[in-house]
């Protein structure tokens, strides 16, 4: 080929690449890997156009071919950072710590100041909790980017997992500095100033947060829960419930790991226990808040259809990937009890009626869908084991408060008074700590309540 041909052939393949480049940017991403391969045709071995279809099957989901085409990027051309750092991200991405770890201290050995690879291999330490680790990498990130929110986020939270409170505050306050129009480090600031007691400033935290989003639901129900207003609210407002489980879904299964989090377990053995003497070939349960799934698997044995409920479509994604229930349900449990057709053996609740205070609408629609004799199978945090809260007002004549946690606790008495009302018979009442909170933990009651008659119904 002569010189002429050759620089005009590298003019095209340079140019293609541009388009395919800008197709991907702008989410053509069909288009924009047919430029791909076009950049492929002309010149097989092209390191950014191998790099960049890599990236383009991880967005896709196709995690083998992603690394198989990026790691022949990397064969044709080793030093390339960028390269490196999105093949971490793609290892990251498939759970694949140590080559993930590999990768990105290998971008960062071609580039010390590559900010975004050492943010990343933070990440993955912080996965790992490996939080020394993690910690050295976000402060080395904010060093060479002091101007990145996301990432004095991070090291705020990695100082929060370790109890370094002080320096996680700092580290928020930072990255508020930062982005004045971030709700994320306001969300945290607010967190840790409530587990330290210092309620005036959570207060301004959430105050911040709703100046930025005004009427945000967490915002305000949280600054309700640190007694912001004279009446406290009979429950937790819907989108309050589904904003707050919807981002805590990804990531609730393992937040769970380090709290001796027993509740799906005893109300599991309540159930087997209440339960022992019928025939599941012909019982229905519906699991209320069913969240991702915790006590489906505990449920199925017991019945021959499991429905769960709750107001959280992404709960409820990752419930459906546990494939343990028959029918999953996104609505709130009292319009679903209220609106439902069916007639149920169990209705199961495990610490979803803690966000809800008066519960008497929930217990008299519960009553209607129960069949003869059918079990109602709770749990509740106990007010007069809670003390965090003591301060603020307390509804239905003391019989549940809004705790500074943003969940309500309940006073045994009134519970009772009003299963009765609802016309449920309680079976058994017992104490139960329910799982660990910061350094203390958490202490409530489970409750067994059985149906009347049809003719006690009405």
């Amino acid at each position: 080929m002569s010189e002429t041909n050759q620089s005009a052939s590298d003019t095209n393949v340079g140019d293609i690449l541009e388009r395919a480049i800008e197709l991907h940017r702008n989410g053509e991403l069909t288009n924009a890997e047919w430029a791909y391969q076009e950049v492929l045709e002309h010149a097989p071995e092209h390191p950014d156009a191998l790099h960049l279809l890599g990236v383009l099957a991880h967005q896709l989901g196709e995690t083998d071919t992603a690394i198989e085409r990026v790691q022949a990027s990397l064969e044709h051309n080793p030093d390339q950072p960028s390269a490196l750092n999105n093949l971490g991200n793609i290892f990251a991405g498939a759970k694949r710590s140590d080559e993930a770890i590999e990768t990105y201290q290998k971008a960062i050995e071609l580039r010390p100041d590559y900010a975004e690879a050492i943010h990343n291999l933070g990440n993955v330490f912080n996965d790992l909790d490996r939080l020394a680790e993690s910690i050295d990498c976000f402060r080395r990130a904010t060093e060479l980017v002091q101007d990145d929110a996301t990432t004095w986020s991070a090291l705020g939270a990695a100082y929060e997992k370790v109890a370094q409170f002080d320096d996680a505050i700092q580290a928020f306050e930072t990255a508020c500095k930062v982005d004045d129009d971030a709700v994320s480090p306001l969300s945290r600031l607010g967190a840790i100033y409530r587990k330290l007691g210092r309620i005036e400033d959570a207060k301004a935290a959430y105050r911040s947060w709703l100046a930025i989003r005004p009427d945000d639901p967490i915002a305000t129900h949280l600054l309700q829960a640190c007694g912001e207003t004279e009446t406290p609210p009979e429950r937790a407002s819907a989108d309050y419930v589904r904003s707050t489980f919807d981002s805590y879904a990804e990531d609730f299964d393992k937040s769970l790991e380090g709290l001796e989090y027993r509740v799906p377990d005893l109300l599991g053995d309540l159930a087997d226990r209440f339960l022992a003497d019928g025939d599941a070939s012909d019982r229905t349960i519906v699991d209320l808040g069913c969240g991702t799934g915790l006590c489906g698997p505990r449920l199925r044995p017991l019945a021959k259809r499991v429905i769960g409920v709750d107001l959280s479509p992404n709960m409820l994604f990752y419930a459906n990937q546990r494939e343990t229930y028959d029918d999953l349900v996104e609505s709130d449990l009292v319009e679903y009890l209220t609106g439902t057709e069916d007639q149920f053996d169990l209705i199961l609740s495990a610490d979803t009626l803690i966000y809800l205070g008066d519960l008497r609408a929930t217990f008299t629609a519960a009553a209607k869908t129960l069949k003869d004799g059918g079990k109602m199978i709770f749990s509740l945090e106990s007010l007069g084991d809670q003390e965090s809260g003591g301060d603020f007002e307390s509804g239905v004549e003391a019989g549940y408060r809004l705790m500074q946690s943003g969940r309500f606790a309940h006073h045994e008495d009134c519970v009772r008074a009003w299963l009765a009302e609802a016309g449920l018979e309680i079976e058994l009442c017992q104490n139960a700590t329910l799982r660990k909170e910061a350094d203390s933990t958490i202490e409530g009651f489970l409750v067994v309540a059985k149906a009347e008659t049809a003719q006690s119904k009405g």
